[in-house]
């Protein structure tokens, strides 16, 4: 009986633990960490059925204001906090129009602003060292964003589809660009420092008016073979790229540093056109990107689990050959003696 009753004491004890690093104020809620003395935030959400017409459900932030002012410190039964982190989904769907956010933060989470579409000014502190996956994807108001130079990785699909960002500014602390951090938006010019060594297929993919690209003086390490083309695919009025080491792009793409778009696919030899390369290629990234963005009934834990290089690699074969099978049967006339294996 005696044990019993330790253990209930014992799980009450870790119950109000829990409970104590929780607080609410207001729409916001933050979690604190006692012993480093520092709290994350976030705020209320509610499940929503049908969150965008497609029948699949998530949860969004119930922040009210539109003007979203994050304090340095909370003070809670006499105790302070410091600020270091906004949490993962935090503002998800958030109506808000501006954010200030303390110099006390480091870390910006995955889908911290997520969908925030009126979100139209914020300014990221030095302080700042992280800026999630997704994390100000679909901010589609948003028209300029300058990284802070304390920034080493911008992560995957950060930017993803902020329509309006015409203005980007990238500091010489970042390192790594993520696969798709700013693809889809409304780019004009990129200049990559020369601090990049990494950059993610379709880093930059979409970006409609994109003109004028200035590329490290470096070798830049790339996720794929036609590393620069995948980059900027379907920047379709690139006209200008500039730097010292440009890598190796397809033979269909005709790199002229400084002349017509390397990324256009006008002048192009017929035989060239009628290649499987030419016919598979932009196709396999697209069913690609499909299958690598977050659905919306995966949570973030989830979708790291699907989207590993190793199950990434997998599909990109098994797409080469369902693209090989249809190429084949527009391509080759039928005869009773070929098959697929033949080819």
């Amino acid at each position: 009986m005696k044990k019993i009753l330790f253990l209930l004491f014992a799980l009450l004890l870790v119950t109000n633990e829990t409970e104590s690093k929780r607080i609410v104020k207001g729409d916001l809620i933050f979690w604190v960490n006692e012993e480093m003395g520092t709290a994350s935030v976030g705020s209320k959400t509610k499940w929503v059925k049908d969150l965008r017409g497609d029948g699949y459900g998530g949860y969004v932030s119930q922040y009210k204001g539109e003007h979203l002012v994050i304090p340095s410190e909370i003070t809670n039964k006499k105790k302070s906090y410091k600020i270091t982190s906004i949490y993962q989904d935090a503002f998800k769907y958030a109506k808000i129009k501006s954010v200030e956010i303390p110099n006390t933060v480091k870390e910006i989470s995955d889908d911290a602003f997520l969908h925030c579409s009126n979100l139209v000014s914020i300014t990221i502190p030095n302080s700042v060292h992280s800026i999630g996956a997704w994390a100000f994807s679909g901010c589609s108001s948003l028209s300029k964003i300058i990284i802070p130079n304390s920034v080493d990785t911008i992560k995957r699909y950060a930017f993803y589809g902020c329509k309006s960002l015409s203005e980007l500014i990238i500091p010489n602390s970042v390192n790594v660009i993520e696969n798709f951090a700013f693809e889809n938006c409304a780019l004009t010019k990129i200049v990559i420092p020369n601090s990049v060594n990494a950059i993610g297929a379709g880093a930059f993919r979409k970006n409609l008016n994109l003109e004028e690209v200035i590329v490290p003086d470096h070798e830049v390490q790339f996720n794929y073979e036609y590393s620069l083309s995948q980059v900027f695919l379907d920047c379709r009025n690139l006209k200008s790229v500039k730097g010292h080491s440009l890598p190796y792009c397809p033979e269909y793409m005709e790199l002229q540093i400084d002349g017509r778009s390397p990324f256009r696919k006008d002048g192009i030899y017929d035989m060239q056109r009628k290649s499987f390369t030419y016919y598979a290629y932009e196709k396999v990234i697209s069913r690609i990107v499909d299958w690598e963005k977050k659905k919306e009934y995966e949570n973030t834990a989830q979708w790291q689990n699907r989207v590993t290089e190793q199950n990434r690699q997998a599909q990109v074969q098994k797409v080469i050959a369902e693209l090989k099978t249809e190429y084949i049967k527009k391509n080759i006339p039928a005869h009773p003696d070929f098959s697929v294996a033949h080819h």
